[in-house]
């Protein structure tokens, strides 16, 4: 398997960067397609000279072509050894992430006020202009449809051809780039704190609010629930139907989004730390307010209202699966990892609350 990233630690790095930026990949076994031996992990295979920042992440085509954009207004194709073989100029920043469409065209979109669609050779196809920049990565509908946001405002549904087919208008920037249910129903948040569902034909479904706007690009599990991230410092969990299965308080903005591993595990980051929803998770501890333990019942994230150590201290663990609270009394001063034994049978069960903070 490959690694492919952009070297833009945007907020960390973005004073050293000078102009000449580098496309890397890392890797672990590339003999297959490109003859080299086997590496050891994290092993720098190659660079590419971008010119220019890159934020948009990479794509890779069926024969392993590798496309990513630049703000330098390029979207580069490069082989699987690093070496170019086009480029495709746009007329500003490219850092919409590309879609390949299963006939290999490469969709995405530019600050330029237009989405594009360009050929496997490097080809202009169409450009249509939704008439505003795009920074949101287009995906890809069963039947070719492309749905894409654009920053004043407004999602859109464009076919193959390059006609756009509905707008659908918000009340605020889309950043957030969509995820389809196996329905077909989009979901998308937006600037205006709400995450939408859309039909196919672009009538709403329902929307949903958060407490700040939404950056994140919402995720969904196997269960159609659909997972997201939100600049008020919170993960949410929300039901096919629009209603909220739960929320967690991470304690920092959610910009990031979502990925769920096989075992149903969510991975997200916010401003200060990675997190980690799921089931089957080993008890980790930490010396802050918030700990966290694992269990049958899901992955628990719990708050203590006072010192943990303490004779009489109360703690709540809320769960990512079964949607419960539970509150209860520990007795000595025991190690957090014997916490849960040394628990009287004092219990209550009640709805998850707004936040991972005690009610």
């Amino acid at each position: 398997p490959m690694i492919l990233t952009g070297q833009i630690p945007r907020r960390v790095l973005w004073k050293r960067i000078a102009a000449r930026i580098h496309f890397a990949v890392a890797g672990i076994l590339l003999v297959a397609s490109t003859g080299l031996f086997a590496q050891e992990p994290g092993t720098k295979l190659w660079e590419f000279p971008a010119g220019s920042l890159v934020q948009s992440s990479p794509a890779i085509g069926a024969d392993g072509t590798i496309y990513v954009g630049s703000d330098g207004g390029k979207l580069y194709a490069l082989t699987p050894a690093g070496e170019k073989k086009w480029e495709f100029t746009a007329g500003a920043n490219i850092i919409s992430s590309p879609a390949i469409s299963p006939e290999g065209v490469i969709y995405f979109g530019s600050v330029d006020r237009h989405l594009y669609a360009v050929n496997p050779d490097g080809t202009e196809r169409w450009r249509v202009s939704p008439g505003s920049g795009i920074v949101s990565s287009p995906v890809i509908g069963a039947d070719g449809t492309i749905y894409v946001g654009s920053a004043f405002n407004k999602f859109h549904a464009v076919n193959s051809d390059g006609i756009k087919l509905w707008d659908f208008e918000t009340g605020g920037n889309l950043i957030s780039s969509p995820a389809l249910g196996a329905d077909g129903t989009i979901y998308f948040g937006s600037w205006d704190n709400k995450l939408y569902a859309l039909a196919p034909d672009g009538n709403k479904k329902w929307d949903f609010a958060a407490a700040d706007r939404i950056s994140s690009s919402p995720a969904i599990g196997a269960d159609g629930t659909i997972y997201f991230g939100s600049l008020d410092s919170s993960i949410y969990a929300v039901n096919p139907d629009g209603s909220k299965k739960w929320s967690f308080a991470t304690g920092a903005a959610v910009r990031s989004s979502p990925v769920i591993g096989a075992d149903g595990t969510i991975y997200i980051g916010s401003d200060d730390r990675l997190h980690r929803l799921g089931r089957q998770q080993f008890l980790r501890a930490r010396r802050r307010g918030r700990r966290e333990l694992g269990g049958r019942h899901g992955r628990l994230h719990f708050l203590l209202p006072g010192d943990w150590r303490g004779r009489h201290g109360l703690f709540w663990f809320l769960g990512s699966n079964d949607l419960r609270v539970e509150r209860r009394r520990c007795i000595g001063r025991q190690p957090l990892a014997h916490v849960s034994s040394q628990c009287a049978a004092h219990r209550r069960r009640g709805p998850v609350p707004n936040s991972g903070h005690q009610p």
